[in-house]
């Protein structure tokens, strides 16, 4: 839910996010969507609210936020006030691969990508798994099974991933990024 209405990926159309009336999200008319054009033909991965006044939208190759949902009743639609793109280097493997976290500094959204973990505050985004040589201990073509989830209560993210030793293709293996502030 952002700005009282539903946000969901167009399943007939990957680059699509389409979004319900206000208070209403059984209605979804044809005229609500915002469309991602990319270079890449990129598609929408993941979609989660960040905080009251942003949804981050997480595609395979690139990550962007929503600042508002455009509304027939907006005279002067601006389609840059709408979205901006925040990562155009690394996207989000796939749609179990985000989390959202927060560290006392506002909220955060934490997810992996093809070359790391990789952390958003919708504004700018960093690697969160420099020290690791992700491309050597994680099987990169099996990150679409992928999982991370935010253990609230450990302070921690924790990212599931297959190594590159397992040809089974499961999440054997478990990374844990601790976020406590001391």
């Amino acid at each position: 839910m952002f700005e009282d209405s539903l946000c969901l990926n167009d399943s007939t159309d990957p680059r699509l996010l389409r979004y319900s009336w206000p208070d209403e999200p059984h209605k979804f008319p044809s005229h609500n969507f915002i469309r991602f054009e990319t270079k890449e033909q990129d598609e929408i991965r993941v979609i989660r609210r960040l905080n009251e006044r942003m949804l981050i939208v997480g595609m395979r190759d690139s990550v962007w936020k929503v600042n508002t949902l455009p509304r027939p009743e907006d005279a002067a639609f601006q389609v840059e006030r709408v979205k901006e793109e925040v990562d155009g280097a690394f996207g989000v493997v796939g749609p179990m691969a985000a989390a959202v976290f927060s560290f006392g500094q506002g909220n955060r959204l934490g997810y992996i990508s093809p070359y790391g973990i990789c952390a958003t505050d919708g504004d700018s985004w960093d690697v969160l798994t420099d020290d690791l040589d992700w491309r050597r201990t994680v099987n990169v073509s099996t990150l679409s099974k992928a999982v991370l989830l935010n253990n609230a209560a450990a302070y921690r993210l924790e990212a599931y991933v297959s190594s590159t030793a397992n040809v089974s293709g499961r999440n054997d293996v478990a990374y844990y990024i601790h976020y406590h502030p001391s």
